[in-house]
């Protein structure tokens, strides 16, 4: 992680200095590390709702936070995100930039049109994003000796709904 972050920092720096040559003036550095703990909070969102919105018939984002079954649910697959990313990164949440699960669902509440792209893919009988949001998580966590079980049964249960979803709109392809 020390040998990547070092190499990517550099590009990091060097992205910022072109953007800031040529006109773009607000372009901050974020270290690697910084992004990496970013894309892994962003997860507790992804990861919890949008599965969860497919498997429970296209339930939107505040409904699930509402319900108090789906609530419990969601709670436990941030949670499983909010203590596996730091002892893949070697470094906390922080806070003051990355909200709690507890605020995460609380602020969900709010978003009463919100539909998880997931959910809008499966709908719209599109390859659903089953690798970026789960399969590539599991897979890290599972390099570092860790297990995220409730990801795991959401990322098995949905590639065989998209297997067979796909099966049943082509039935002569093997797949």
């Amino acid at each position: 992680l020390g040998q990547l972050s070092s190499v990517t920092d550099k590009h990091i720096h060097q992205l910022v200095s072109w953007f800031t040559a040529n006109g773009i003036r607000d372009a901050e550095f974020a270290s690697e590390l910084s992004l990496q703990q970013t894309r892994w909070h962003k997860l507790c969102i992804n990861a919890s709702m949008n599965p969860s919105s497919v498997l429970s018939g296209g339930t939107p984002n505040a409904r699930m936070a509402l319900d108090s079954e789906l609530r419990t649910h969601l709670h436990a697959c941030m949670n499983e995100i909010f203590t596996t990313a730091p002892k893949i990164l070697g470094i906390e949440f922080d806070a003051k930039k990355h909200a709690s699960p507890d605020r995460i669902l609380k602020s969900t509440e709010r978003n009463t049109g919100g539909k998880p792209s997931m959910l809008l893919d499966w709908q719209a009988g599109r390859p659903m994003e089953l690798e970026v949001i789960l399969g590539n998580p599991i897979r890290i966590a599972r390099r570092d000796g860790l297990d995220m079980p409730r990801l795991q049964t959401l990322y098995a249960l949905l590639k065989m709904a998209q297997t067979r979803k796909a099966e049943e709109a082509n039935p002569t392809a093997k797949l």
